[in-house]
């Protein structure tokens, strides 16, 4: 999973992190996503949507 990894930019063939998966890191990921789906989303004002478990926007942190 690209992205993950946050030690380079980009995807790298033999880190570790680069080819792990959420569900490696948290064992109740499936259960996570069911429950933030449940919850609903909020479409921020800079037009990132995102799910309401959080109150304010990851990507410009503008709170709810």
């Amino acid at each position: 999973m690209a992205g993950i990894c946050s030690k380079h930019q980009g995807y790298i063939k033999n880190c570790n992190l680069c080819n792990t998966t959420p569900k490696r890191i948290f064992p109740d990921w499936t259960k996570k996503i069911l429950k933030a789906e449940a919850i609903g989303t909020h479409k921020c004002a800079c037009g990132f949507v995102y799910y309401k478990t959080i109150d304010f926007c990851p990507k410009c942190n503008l709170k709810r």
